[in-house]
């Protein structure tokens, strides 16, 4: 159910901070979890971040367009895991 909305809302972002070069946001309709917890997965990384809201997806393209560690630190409540991608 919030997978639609983050969609949107990274789509929106990414529009309005002109990184459409630099993120690219793919559909899939489920990883795990609950339908209202919305997952956001960072490739090339696998990194696997759980109960993201709307207001997590600044910071979140934030700290992965810019490689900063604070901002990472910043996600460490919504961090589940990496995922093998080997």
């Amino acid at each position: 159910v919030i997978g639609p909305i983050l969609v949107d809302e990274i789509e929106k972002f990414v529009r309005k901070t002109n990184r459409t070069d630099d993120v690219h946001c793919l559909k899939i309709s489920h990883v795990g979890g609950h339908r209202f917890a919305g997952n956001v997965i960072i490739y090339p990384s696998g990194t696997w971040y759980g109960r993201v809201l709307t207001c997590h997806i600044p910071l979140l393209i934030d700290a992965y367009t810019s490689s900063s560690t604070d901002l990472k630190d910043k996600l460490k409540p919504l961090l589940r895991g990496y995922l093998q991608t080997s």
